[in-house]
């Protein structure tokens, strides 16, 4: 597919032969023609972490209710949607204390 990115190919294959895999498990096609399919290698690519006077630029020109995502970011290795979806009850010493039993 000329002028899509490999590693683009490659998901909306898979998403279309998921697809398909279903259709076959439901009888409605005898077989899955993209399973045959040989994908393009995507290049692997190494993380480049930022360094600490980056994580403070970015930190600083953000609002400060969102100073803690790049915090989460660089301190912990979070991902954009793991930090986004981390609430303070996903960590251990922001939750209510239990009651002794």
């Amino acid at each position: 597919m000329k002028g899509l990115g490999d590693g683009y190919v490659r998901e909306i294959t898979k998403a279309l032969s998921a697809c398909l895999n279903a259709a076959v498990a439901d009888h409605l096609i005898a077989q899955n023609p993209v399973a045959t399919v040989v994908l393009p290698r995507a290049p692997q690519r190494r993380a480049t972490p930022w360094t600490a006077q980056m994580v403070q630029e970015i930190r600083s020109a953000l609002p400060g209710h969102y100073a803690a995502t790049v915090d989460a970011g660089a301190g912990l290795g979070l991902r954009q949607g793991e930090v986004f979806g981390l609430a303070a009850g996903d960590i251990e010493w922001m939750r209510p204390a239990r009651a002794a039993r």
